[in-house]
This record gives C-alpha cells, structure tokens and sequence, in this order.
C-alpha cells in the first residue's frame, strides 16, 4: 500500500502517443514545441537526483526521514493537520492545495505519522517540485507517476537503503527490517527493494 505506478500505463501512452502526432502543437508549452519522448518521459535519474539535492538540503543522513526536516528546508510548502484524527480518516484524505510559491498540503491528524500518510505526503511535495505549474484540478497518469518517484526516492534514497541493508540481521525478516527501519509499509518497501536491486544490475 502507499506506493503507485511509476511508468506510464500501456493505455494512457498509447492514447497520448495517438494525440500528439495528430496535433504536436497543441502539447507545446510557452510556444515551444517539445518532442514524443519530451512529453513522456519520467526521467528518473533526474527525479532521484531532485529527492537527494532535497535530502542533503535538510542535512538527513539517517532512516527513517523525517517529514518535518524536510518541510524545513521548503517554506513554500506547509503541513496542515486537519481535524482530531478521527476513526475513518484516510490517506486518501491528504490534499495538496494554493500554487505559486505557497502550497498547503492538508493532512488529518490521525495519519500524519502513519507509512501511507508519510508516502502521500512526499508525494504532495514532489509533485511541487517537479511539477510546480500542472494544474492541480487535473490528474496525469505522467504526474502521478513522477510524484510516486519522488516519493520512494525521498522517503527510501538508495544511500540510506545500502547502508540500513547492511545493517540487517540475517536471522529476521529483511523486508520487516527495512519497514521498520524507514517507517513504511511491508509492501513498499518490497517493491522499493525490487527497484533498486534492478537498478544495481
């Protein structure tokens, strides 16, 4: 739970990759046209390298991060706890809202410290940094994506991982470890793992 696609559905590219060469134009932004693979692209190293210039911003060097240090480092960004944190709130609650250089992300109280809330909430700030001026009243399967990135890069940075892997006991579970450790879900973490033992091939 907490962490979605970070590549683009065969659908949704198939049906953008059919828009565009039927009107290029109309995906140019500020009048400059910008290619097929402009308009598709995830970019990850450059994603990975936005969440380590972040990580090195707010001085973490230890797991698990800390959403509070890394709003420190943004004051564009603020945290805004709504409500007592009553039975029933859910991750899905955390709402990102303003523009402009001053974004609020609303968070119910009772979720904030929760692993999918920490995850939906480094997603609300990626999607500020790398994608400050998409509309927020629309949703991109692009977008979403980006910021799903962002936030495992933010919340699990492959030198933290490295270093908390090989602090492992043998003898235990590696993802419950890891989970532990980086204060997310079992499932996220597992498909973090994945990631990146894909990534050191």
């Amino acid at each position: 739970k907490g962490y979605g696609p970070t590549e683009l559905s065969s659908g949704f590219y198939e049906g953008l990759k059919r828009d565009y060469f039927r009107d290029p134009s109309s995906f140019a932004v500020d009048g400059k046209s910008r290619s097929f693979d402009e308009l598709t692209s995830i970019n990850g190293e450059h994603i990975a390298q936005a969440a380590k210039d972040l990580l090195e911003k707010a001085g973490v060097k230890s797991c698990p991060v800390m959403i509070p240090e890394i709003l420190a480092v943004l004051p564009e960004v603020r945290l805004e706890l709504v409500g007592p944190g009553i039975a029933g709130e859910t991750e899905s609650s955390i709402v990102l809202s303003g523009g402009g250089g001053a974004w609020v992300v609303n968070v119910p109280a009772g979720v904030v410290s929760k692993p999918h809330g920490r995850f939906m909430i480094a997603k609300a700030i990626g999607r500020v940094i790398l994608d400050p001026d998409f509309p927020l009243s629309e949703s991109s399967e692009l977008v979403d994506a980006r910021s799903n990135h962002f936030a495992a890069a933010l919340l699990m940075p492959y030198d933290l991982f490295a270093v908390a892997m090989r602090e492992l006991d043998d003898t235990r579970d590696i993802v419950a470890q890891l989970a532990e450790a980086f204060w997310m879900s079992r499932s996220t973490v597992n498909i973090r793992l994945k990631s990146l033992m894909i990534h050191m091939k």
